[in-house]
């Protein structure tokens, strides 16, 4: 029974993960860094919120190019004073991550909206390094 289970588990990932019908890529992926990493929600220089918008048009040579825009939000500091009696120290961000990828003239489409968060935890009082 326990070897059915594992085997029927293991089947069932290997189909998920081979089931990916497509995958966005970015030329500059770094204008995009919910994107790139999740992780980076709230890690902003200088600001309490950051907006980014990218498009890419690919192929447009063919009848129907492959079109790619994004739009993400992220903002740091996030309602802290709501979830300051949780979080002691540290800063907790949140975003959200809008995508819309459309693949040529086969209608093989993908609308993304993923929400995102980030907990920062300062290891020195000049906020420099953290986990």
């Amino acid at each position: 029974m326990k070897k059915q289970i594992t085997s029927t588990l293991i089947a069932l990932l290997s189909i998920f993960s081979i089931a990916k019908a497509q995958d966005t890529h970015f030329s500059q992926y770094y204008a995009s860094p919910l994107t790139l990493n999740p992780a980076l929600t709230g890690l902003i220089d200088n600001a309490n919120l950051r907006v980014g918008l990218i498009y890419r048009n690919q192929w447009s040579s063919v009848t129907v190019p492959y079109k790619t825009p994004s739009l993400s939000f992220d903002m740091n500091s996030i309602g802290q004073k709501l979830i300051a009696k949780t979080i002691k120290k540290g800063t907790a961000s949140c975003g959200l991550f809008f995508l819309n990828d459309k693949a040529g003239d086969g209608n093989l489409s993908t609308i993304q909206a993923e929400p995102t968060f980030a907990y920062f935890l300062d290891l020195d009082k000049d906020k420099k390094m953290h986990v």
